[in-house]
């Protein structure tokens, strides 16, 4: 075996055609010949419930790939927005005989995939895996589409995940900022515009969803794609005997309104302690089926598309103002926006802005250099002709051509029609449609930079439920409001009677839109500043101690000290009656107005934590407090609910505390005693007793 390896190598050595080849390390090597790129052969024909089929044979790989494409998405959800997110959800969850579980095993056992989704224009249910499986995924996926079930059980358990879902884009600035942009650019209430809410998530039914299904899932609306190592004759017969209960019907028509944009300005969300602002410029472009589309987008890709782009080169390379600047136009049916921005530090957020439609501006006024437009046209195709790789694309591609009203030929020679595109065309789609002039600002970052945005033009100021925030005045100052709370509790003698509070409940706490068992929670206060908590989930189990001066936390056992911020909070959190003693204990509060029905004030520690504190305009008890809560993940919004008050012992407490973060929402249901015997170990784990249960 050696001499036989020693021959090779003196073979590779001795070749003459090796030593010839000298190659120079410092030498860029050429590029390949360029190769010819043929656009795939597909076969087009209908099933007898009048389903459009579409089937692309390709053997290089045994395996299958299905794409339904149904129209209506989220745009005929009415006002139950988020409806279509559901009903594609639940598609899944059950359908024929398979419950959600049974469905998921027995696709799971073919190393199949098959998901639903929604989109503004259309719903699409997507299927792969290995043809030789195909009997078992085609009837699962003929099922999911055809016989969803729809079940009480599983629209329940989805209901909190939306939710979960909706908290959580609270916590991404970029997800607020590009929800906003669709509402400035689309107007208030347009289908385009719309987004999933705690409300309406709320006021959904299972009802709704089949409803949803039974007005617009029809097979005679519907394109169905079959990509893989299929035959064309032998595959229609599967498909049609596979979806033969799938009745067709009449769908509603879709109307879409044109569009009402919002007043031309500068649209600001705060969110509190943020350290990066969020910023989208935004214009309204076209609908997808325009001649323009194509140029509007090369256009929006030379300011922002990757690496070669104009925000690349300038935010990114030479100013180091972000990492990832982006730019791009959206693809819906009937109109659509240019967005471009990046996430940037606090302090150069107005000068990123200025870099934005700086570069915007330079395309308005000049065409672009001819090596620079054919880098980002050549990017264009690349990515166009690379995505072939993926049959979902050649799915897409084709059923979209057919949804949007687009011809083959113009789908097939998109490549030429884009290196056809000359610098003056960039020009008049940047003049036409990304002018900064008809320009939308978004800014969604800390409050501190909103004095940074009027340069840009008129500010109109939003909150994290992207709703106005409108501020009615308040003629109260925050010494008179924090009086009439004092008073709504039951008076400073009644306060200052109190020695102890224990409470005992229950607590329910929801991850994710996962809610855990019901556990058991204990909160012990004792007079100044005391406390004791203890929450049991059983899996997990979380205690807090502060003795008044120092504080700890236990998880399952493992206990650290509680230090920084964190610790002047829960010194803070453990004084009885902490919102009626704010300005003695040295916090400058301002009372900021009447916000959605409650009357709000700030509060600002000696440390620079702020927090802002809701009271219920005619019983002035204490609704809610908002603050920001550093964590591994950035800051996080926390919001603290308080509700169903009843009087004890000549004070009043709240029956319901409520925390909700992006992250998870902890509800207590507590019951109280007053000026129980608490002793002062119980309050320090090193001497720790067990309180009375």
């Amino acid at each position: 075996m050696k001499i036989i390896y020693s021959l090779i190598l003196i073979f590779l050595f001795l070749s003459p055609d090796l030593q010839a080849e000298k190659i120079d390390p410092n030498q860029k090597p050429d590029p390949l010949p360029e190769t010819t790129f043929e656009f795939p052969k597909y076969t087009e024909t209908r099933l007898k419930n009048g389903l459009k089929l579409f089937i692309i044979e390709d053997h290089e790989q045994p395996t299958i790939t299905m794409r339904l494409l149904v129209p209506g998405g989220n745009s005929v959800e009415g006002e139950k927005s988020g409806l279509a997110d559901m009903v594609a959800s639940l598609l899944t969850k059950g359908a024929g005989k398979l419950s959600a579980l049974e469905l998921a095993t027995k696709i799971d056992g073919v190393g199949a995939s098959i998901s639903a989704s929604a989109r503004g224009d259309y719903i699409t249910v997507s299927g792969s895996g290995l043809i030789k499986h195909l009997p078992v995924i085609l009837k699962v996926f003929a099922d999911v589409v055809a016989k969803p079930t729809f079940t009480d059980d599983e629209f329940d358990k989805l209901v909190p995940q939306m939710i979960a879902a909706v908290q959580n884009e609270k916590s991404s600035p970029g997800t607020l900022a590009a929800a906003m942009a669709r509402k400035i650019v689309y107007g208030e209430g347009h289908p385009y515009a719309k987004r999933a809410s705690e409300k309406s998530v709320n006021s959904m039914k299972v009802e709704d969803c089949k409803n949803y299904y039974a007005n617009w899932f029809k097979p005679n609306e519907s394109t169905l794609a079959i990509i893989g190592d299929v035959n064309k004759n032998t595959i229609v017969k599967v498909i049609e005997k596979a979806f033969k209960s799938w009745k067709e019907g009449e769908t509603p028509d879709i109307n879409i309104p044109s569009p009402k944009p919002m007043p031309l300005g500068v649209y600001f969300v705060e969110r509190p302690a943020s350290v990066q602002s969020s910023i989208i410029y935004t214009t309204q472009t076209l609908p997808y089926a325009d001649k323009k589309y194509n140029t509007i987008r090369t256009a929006a890709s030379l300011i922002g598309g990757g690496f070669a782009g104009r925000l690349f080169k300038t935010l990114r390379e030479k100013h180091s103002y972000t990492y990832s600047p982006f730019g791009y136009q959206t693809r819906l049916k009937y109109t659509n926006s240019f967005i471009c921005g990046s996430d940037v530090r606090n302090e150069v957020t107005d000068s990123s802005i200025v870099v934005i439609k700086e570069q915007i501006s330079n395309l308005v006024a000049q065409p672009p250099e001819e090596e620079e437009l054919y880098r980002v046209k050549k990017y264009l195709v690349g990515t166009y002709q690379m995505s072939f790789e993926k049959s979902s694309f050649i799915a897409a591609l084709v059923q979209n051509a057919d949804f949007f009203g687009i011809s083959m030929n113009k789908v097939k020679s998109f490549p030429q029609r884009i290196m056809k595109l000359t610098g003056y065309d960039m020009q008049d789609a940047a003049k036409q449609y990304l002018n900064p002039d008809k320009a939308y600002l978004v800014v969604v970052g800390s409050p501190d930079v909103k004095d940074k945005l009027g340069q840009f033009g008129k500010v109109y100021t939003y909150n994290l439920d992207l709703e106005p925030k409108k501020i009615e005045e308040v003629s109260m100052t925050a010494e008179e409001l924090i009086e009439a709370h004092t008073k709504a509790v039951g008076g400073k003698e009644a306060i200052n009677s109190v020695k102890t509070i224990m409470g005992k409940g229950q607590v329910l706490v929801s991850m994710q839109g996962q809610t855990m068992p019901p556990g058991k929670i204990i909160d012990i206060w004792k007079a100044p500043n005391m406390k004791y908590t203890n929450i049991d989930l059983g899996t997990l189990k979380q205690e807090t101690w502060v003795d008044g001066k120092k504080a700890w936390a236990s998880q399952n056992g493992i206990m650290n000290a509680i230090t920084g911020k964190d610790l002047v909070n829960q010194l803070n959190e453990s004084i009885m009656f902490f919102e009626t003693k704010l300005i003695d204990l040295g916090y400058n509060c301002e009372v900021l107005g009447k916000q959605n029905g409650l009357i709000s004030m700030k509060a600002k520690g000696k440390d620079g934590s702020e927090k802002t504190y809701f009271f219920d305009p005619e019983t002035f008890l204490l609704a809610k407090v908002e603050r920001v809560k550093e964590s591994p993940r950035g800051n996080m919004p926390i919001t603290i609910t308080f509700e169903d008050y009843t009087m004890i012992s000549n004070v009043m407490l709240p029956g319901t505390i409520k925390n909700v973060s992006p992250y998870f929402t902890l509800t207590s249901t507590l019951s109280y005693e007053i000026n129980q015997p608490a002793d002062d170990s119980q309050f320090n784990p090193k001497v720790k007793k067990q309180p009375t249960k």
